[in-house]
């Protein structure tokens, strides 16, 4: 088994078992030092791994070499310590465009049986309301069948977001283009950050949509609403 390990936020191995037990040993890991080996999905600290870990006896065994920065290889590379930059490919400006349009349509559609259906309490208002003398009533009857239609689409909206972001880390859209949303350090976003996204995103969608322009040049094609959670859209592997 390979280790690596973080010491001030460099990653360190790979080393086998027994240079491990020494570094241990000789208290160069301790139980609040980040450790990775494969089948770990993420890095952890020693001290939680310890008890259920068994290393070798290194008892009268010389002391461990210094060993050589991981940043080169691919598994340390999968492996992002926290506030290290994690290896990550981002989705480009185009791609999310085409992702956005995709959901844009399925929505849309969800949309239109919804407004249709909502929609059925307007007809007997439209009879009832004469075109060159409106009585107020029925005008605040149907401002208020527009206000359902537009309140549900949000519910319905948020929903779909809130929905396929926690369970697939994308919506469709993405979903169907390779894409998916993260932390900067690669991690899935909470609960909180999904419904916090989607409320940023309409600061990205104000003022000519220039929030969303802003992926077109940022070097890791961030949206405004993605600088605002720190969150990244990313290539799946």
């Amino acid at each position: 088994m390979q280790w690596y390990y973080a010491i001030n936020g460099e990653r360190l191995g790979p080393v086998s078992d027994e240079e491990f037990a020494q570094l241990v040993a000789t208290g160069s890991v301790g139980g609040d030092t980040l450790v990775w080996r494969q089948g770990l999905a993420q890095w952890q600290p020693w001290s939680a791994l310890a008890a259920t870990t068994t290393l070798p006896d290194v008892s009268g065994m010389p002391p461990p070499l210094t060993p050589s920065p991981a940043a080169d290889t691919p598994v340390a590379a999968a492996a992002p310590v926290d506030g290290a930059e994690p290896d990550l490919v981002y989705g480009g400006f185009w791609l999310r465009l085409v992702a956005k349009i995709i959901d844009g349509f399925i929505l849309g559609f969800i949309g239109f049986f919804l407004a249709g259906f909502l929609m059925r309490d307007l007809i007997p208002l439209m009879e009832q309301m004469d075109p060159e003398n409106p009585s107020p009533e029925v005008l605040m009857q149907v401002m208020g069948v527009y206000l359902k239609v537009w309140f549900y689409n949000k519910v319905i909206l948020l929903a779909y977001t809130w929905f396929f972001l926690a369970k697939f880390e994308a919506t469709p859209g993405k979903l169907a283009l390779g894409l998916r949303i993260v932390r900067a350090d690669g991690s899935k976003l909470s609960h909180g950050r999904i419904i916090g996204r989607f409320f940023a995103e309409k600061l990205s969608a104000f003022v000519f949509f220039i929030g969303y322009l802003i992926a077109a040049f940022d070097d890791q094609k961030r949206a405004l609403h993605d600088m605002i959670c720190d969150t990244r859209v990313v290539r799946r592997r």
